[in-house]
């Protein structure tokens, strides 16, 4: 059984992918990157939900740390809040800074990045799903990673670090996907500020994880401190939206079946 809950989900963060890359091909997010220049900016540390512990970032490979310089975790300006992604310091291909406020026209290849990327299965289908994107993953597992840098090759740029922590410039990625992995997250507050960071304007976070019904859940949340898997919680539709509504300007959220679930959240 293992790695198949991950694996059931496969069709539906690539479906969802592909509706979020569609919109921004299309434009049709206009209207919600008019609401993200609308919302507040809220300093994180100052959100009472997020703990002020920042894991550290394990490795980062030559290739990520040529073309993706890294940043601060926090990415807070001098007045203490988030950086606007508007000020990203991300280099387009003519090395002048991005501008994640340009329309999502798309004469670039889509840039995506890969949460929690395991021996990378996800990421091939992917690449196969979106032959001209520029995909990145990260994963706390080397021996992980190892795998996925043999399945991949050189068609993605992976990094040993803690989603959590991103090694990436403000405003860089198209799309983030996390699958079957967010309830590992010891700090999912952290998570999807970092999701919310690296993303342009207008782009989405893409997760799939296990969801269960209420009695289940609580059940399989009392025992999760004891997992040798690393889990840490199964969340509601309500929890979920309550860690990433803080930074999204539109959460949508999906059940797939009786145990797992979708959420959209767009920038």
């Amino acid at each position: 059984m293992k790695g198949a809950h991950a694996r059931s989900l496969y069709p539906h963060v690539l479906s969802a992918l592909r509706e979020c890359a569609a919109a921004l091909a299309a434009g049709a997010d206009g209207d919600a990157s008019a609401s993200c220049r609308q919302t507040t900016r809220i300093p994180y540390d100052s959100h009472p939900a997020c703990s002020p512990h920042t894991p550290r970032i394990l490795h980062v490979s030559r290739s990520l740390r040529t073309l993706h310089p890294p940043c601060d975790s926090h990415a807070l300006g001098d007045s203490g809040a988030p950086c606007d992604s508007r000020d990203s310091h991300a280099l387009g291909d003519s090395g002048t800074p991005c501008d994640s406020r340009a329309p999502h026209a798309l004469s670039r290849p889509l840039r995506i990045l890969d949460m929690g990327c395991g021996t990378g299965a996800l990421a091939q289908q992917v690449l196969e799903a979106f032959p001209s994107c520029e995909l990145s993953g990260v994963d706390l597992s080397a021996r992980m990673l190892s795998c996925a840098a043999a399945r991949l090759g050189s068609r993605a740029r992976l990094a040993c670090a803690d989603s959590e922590r991103l090694p990436f410039p403000d405003g860089l990625f198209d799309l983030v996907y996390c699958n079957d992995a967010f309830h590992h997250y010891p700090d999912p507050h952290r998570a999807a500020f970092q999701a919310w960071r690296v993303l342009a304007a207008g782009g989405a976070f893409v997760i799939g994880d296990c969801w269960q019904p209420a009695p289940a859940r609580a059940l399989m949340n009392a025992f999760m401190r004891h997992s040798s898997e690393g889990d840490v919680r199964i969340y509601s539709e309500s929890e979920l939206r309550a860690i990433l509504s803080p930074w999204f300007s539109r959460v949508e959220w999906r059940r797939v079946d009786f145990r797992s679930c979708l959420a959209i959240a767009v920038k």
